[in-house]
């Protein structure tokens, strides 16, 4: 769900910009999500298909709960 919410295209990816939003909304640290963002964007394509992205949730999530990546 959340990431047809941001895909606001409707492309089944996200643009950079929309990924950033969703990074942003995390409320995580820049170097947090910088991390994240290269370990889910090893490629550093400009587009996140839906798995990066739910790479990118997941290492988010653990980040969150562990404090660990």
């Amino acid at each position: 769900k959340i990431f047809v919410y941001f895909d606001k295209n409707k492309t089944g990816n996200l643009t950079d910009s929309e990924m950033q939003e969703v990074m942003a909304q995390t409320k995580m640290p820049r170097e947090v999500c910088a991390h994240i963002w290269e370990l889910s964007n090893p490629n550093g394509e400009e587009i996140f298909s839906k798995p990066m992205f739910l790479i990118a949730m997941h290492l988010m999530y653990k980040k969150r709960k562990d404090s660990t990546l």
